[in-house]
């Protein structure tokens, strides 16, 4: 399952990640991009960028506001997205690079050597008396995430 969350307030954030553990199965895999805050944070005050690289931050941050779905009311750093998923069921939840989908799109976007996307993916914890694993596994082929290769 690929989610992008970007319009969803904190109160409506908690269902989707319930939803998405209860249609996974055992072994099954969620991958979600959503725009890393942390990082579009050290953007917006990096003094080498000039105020155009500012507002694309601004709408990175708070959406491009093009129409009534795009902005964003809520925004994420690894651990407060980690959080949600593990308090939704999630276990494993790993931040990965890229997803390695054979497309581009905003989840492996480089802007100004920032990585914008937090990417991660999570694994549902369902124990083996609830349908277990039964040897079902989703694999990726998602690349690691390391920190120092970005600003």
């Amino acid at each position: 399952m690929l989610a992008f969350c970007t319009s969803l307030c904190y109160v409506a954030f908690v269902e989707p990640c319930v939803e998405w553990h209860r249609v996974l199965r055992p072994g099954g895999l969620l991958m979600i991009a959503v725009p890393d805050l942390a990082a579009l944070a050290r953007m917006y005050v990096d003094p080498s960028l000039d105020l155009n690289v500012h507002w694309l931050v601004t709408r990175m941050m708070y959406g491009g506001q093009t129409d009534e779905y795009d902005y964003h009311l809520i925004g994420f750093d690894e651990p407060m997205l980690a959080m949600f998923l593990r308090d939704a069921g999630f276990c494993n939840t790993e931040r990965v690079r890229d997803f390695n989908l054979g497309f581009s799109d905003a989840s492996s976007q480089i802007t100004e050597g920032y990585a914008i996307s937090l990417n991660m993916i999570a694994r549902p914890c369902k124990s083996k008396e609830k349908g277990g694993e039964g040897g079902f596994a989703i694999s990726h082929q998602a690349s690691p995430y390391v920190a120092s290769d970005y600003k």
